[in-house]
């Protein structure tokens, strides 16, 4: 036991705890109540030689970005739509940024089975020009057994034995455009899961964003 609470092996599912358990059913709907929902037109309003494929846009509404903005750390959970993938996006004031300025992160959450590394990478239009990009992993802690801490707010959504990745200072230009969230799928070759548009500006814009992988 650890000061926070019960510590989770990575190697034994039966060792997530009911508590665990019972988040992972609440989160589709928790998505659904306080997550990211994609424009009803979605990847439609791109031009068709976009650089994307079949990749889903995910375009933020007004009631997500006024969300967003409000002062204090704000919790969106995030559902990637048609895959079991979820997010919990952690927005933080950071009061040294300008609008035209953000940070943003990667982190991914072992205590609930995520133990392959993800990754967020920045873009401009039609995937060009990439700025930079985020991975986090669990490094060597994967092969040992390592315990992981389950994340919550107590422990400020950090289990305490990942790498995350690095923390990224965008500026609002022609290269920043789109946030691609990539994965590894067969045989560990990396595929991207989803893109959040430019209305990510609008969201996050003058503030510190972390993603935190927390189920697949």
């Amino acid at each position: 036991m650890t000061k926070h609470g019960m510590r989770h092996r990575l190697v034994s599912v039966a060792a997530i705890g009911a508590a665990v358990m019972a988040s992972v059913i609440a989160v589709p709907a928790q998505a659904q109540a306080a997550g990211l929902r994609p424009a009803a037109a979605g990847a439609a309003r791109f031009a068709a030689n976009c650089n994307r494929g079949s990749t889903h846009v995910t375009h933020m509404s007004p009631d997500q970005i006024a969300g967003a903005q409000q002062p204090g750390r704000k919790l969106i959970a995030y559902g990637i739509p048609n895959t079991s993938d979820y997010l919990l996006i952690i927005v933080d004031d950071a009061p040294n940024l300008l609008k035209t300025q953000m940070t943003v992160s990667m982190d991914i959450d072992p205590a609930n089975g995520v133990t392959w590394a993800k990754s967020v990478e920045i873009w401009g239009d039609c995937k060009t020009n990439r700025w930079g990009t985020s991975v986090a992993s669990m490094g060597t802690n994967v092969d040992v057994g390592w315990d992981c801490n389950a994340v919550d707010s107590s422990n400020d959504w950090r289990s305490g034995c990942t790498v995350p990745g690095k923390t990224i200072l965008l500026q609002k230009n022609m290269y920043t455009t789109e946030l691609w969230l990539r994965k590894p799928a067969f045989l560990g070759a990396w595929v991207d899961a989803d893109v959040i548009d430019s209305t990510f500006w609008d969201a996050f814009g003058g503030r510190s964003v972390r993603f935190l992988w927390r189920f697949n």
